[in-house]
């Protein structure tokens, strides 16, 4: 109740009189609706992101099968059909799996020692660029920022997942803009009787079903799901160019902005040209954790599970003995 507490904390000789009783009722409400507001941001904010983000992956799969492969067909060689749709299962898979995985992975908390510096909130070690996330109440190592839309942080744990997601994300959003843009002309930017979805001659077995809700339905699924894979690409592939940015310094958003990394002070030419750096594959190798065997097909292309090179501490750990991350 600190919110509470600071909006009704005042001068008590203020709200002596009756012309400020009403004052008083105005910073009461407040008050509750401060706490109600941090209590939404805090524990009800990111459930509901996930919920959208899951619904409007799954909207898009269907609008992509139910109505985009079957209307493409009409007009693409079978072969390139085949290779849309299992490129397409390819990156649902990586998308569904590399949210979970950053959604449901520890963001990377600090091995337990008393070794300084100390967190003054944790009361735990607080490595090189480890920072204290008020959101996640917890010291996350190589913390890159708090992301609403998983509902914790992105840091060392479960940064490489999120950055696959957003990238496996990107890459399909592309496709389904580039592959489905005669369905979107056709069906909603000049659409005529003849070239529609419902009035074409096409053998799927829920064409009926669907023709049935009408043509309107069918257009409004594709503007809808054609205009979010669009904003998608810019905002989310903005977002994963500047994290093979950040990546490739061996940077983290946090860290640029509170400073760590002023012993590393480099142009903007330098920043946006990282692959001339000596040290740029090691960055990414350890990154993606490719060392002790690891491949870049077996743990990234395809889905893996495994952790980071770097020592953390894990909710499933039974003992407190540093990690040996296996394969």
């Amino acid at each position: 109740m600190d919110v509470f507490d600071a909006f009704l904390n005042g001068p008590d000789h203020v709200f002596n009189n009756p012309s400020s009783r009403k004052c008083r009722r105005l910073q009461v409400c407040l008050a509750y609706f401060a706490c109600f507001l941090e209590f939404f941001v805090r524990k009800l904010l990111g459930k509901i992101l996930l919920f959208a983000v899951y619904s409007l992956v799954l909207f898009v799969v269907f609008v992509a099968f139910a109505i985009v492969v079957p209307y493409e067909s009409q007009h693409l060689p079978r072969l390139f059909v085949w290779i849309l749709v299992i490129s397409a299962i390819y990156l649902v898979i990586n998308i569904f799996y590399h949210y979970y995985k950053a959604c449901n992975t520890s963001s990377g908390r600090p091995l337990k020692s008393q070794q300084l510096p100390l967190c003054n909130r944790c009361h735990n070690h607080k490595p090189f660029n480890t920072h204290h996330c008020s959101m996640c109440g917890e010291c996350v190592v190589n913390m890159d920022h708090h992301c609403v839309w998983i509902n914790k942080c992105v840091g060392a744990g479960n940064h490489r997942h999120f950055f696959q997601f957003i990238g496996f994300l990107t890459l399909g959003c592309f496709i389904f803009c580039a592959a489905g843009y005669p369905t979107f002309y056709h069906n909603y930017w000049r659409p005529e009787t003849k070239n529609m979805f419902c009035h074409l001659e096409l053998d799927y077995f829920w064409i009926s079903s669907l023709c049935l809700i009408g043509d309107d339905f069918i257009s409004a699924s594709v503007f809808f799901s054609y205009c979010l894979c669009a904003i998608i690409f810019v905002l989310v592939g903005g977002l994963f160019i500047w994290n093979i940015l950040l990546i490739s310094n061996n940077q983290t958003y946090v860290g640029m902005l509170k400073g760590d990394y002023s012993h590393l002070k480099r142009s903007t030419k330098e920043f946006i040209t990282p692959w001339k750096r000596h040290d740029f594959k090691e960055a990414w190798l350890e990154f993606f954790g490719l060392k002790r065997g690891r491949t870049f097909f077996r743990h990234i292309m395809l889905p893996s599970a495994h952790k980071p090179l770097i020592p953390l501490r894990w909710d499933d750990e039974t003992f407190d003995v540093k990690p040996l991350l296996e394969v």
